[in-house]
């Protein structure tokens, strides 16, 4: 929930600052290195302990700003390089496939985190 609400705020309050700074291109390539990088960190606090908990949740809220700053440069980005025919095709197809990544994503990591919890992290970030 913590993450939910970090991602909404970011798209309220810091989105627009950045892409008309950076642009849709240069906002998408800042939010998927962040992304990427929380998810690389995610598995890497050393233990449970109230430290290594709040190091996770910092860098899920990473995650989500990353998250936040791709979810909108994506389809904007597509609907330019796509013809005015096609732009209805090309928005449904990356809706579709962002829908798809929803269902798929929880079946296979939880068959994975059932099988080795330890593998759902190399699965996550490949």
């Amino acid at each position: 929930m913590v993450c939910s609400l970090a991602t909404i705020l970011t798209q309220i309050t810091v989105f627009g600052r950045v892409s008309k700074r950076y642009g849709k291109h240069g906002s998408g390539v800042i939010g998927l290195c962040l992304f990427s990088l929380g998810l690389f960190l995610v598995p890497l606090p050393p233990d449970h302990s109230t430290g290594g908990i709040a190091l996770t949740v910092f860098l899920f809220l990473i995650q989500s700003f990353g998250q936040s700053l791709v979810s909108p440069s994506v389809p904007t980005i597509l609907s330019r390089y796509a013809s005015p025919q096609e732009q209805g095709k090309v928005m449904g197809a990356a809706t579709a496939m962002e829908s798809a990544g929803r269902i798929a994503g929880p079946l296979i990591l939880g068959t994975v985190f059932s099988e080795n919890p330890d593998l759902i992290w190399v699965v996550c970030g490949s």
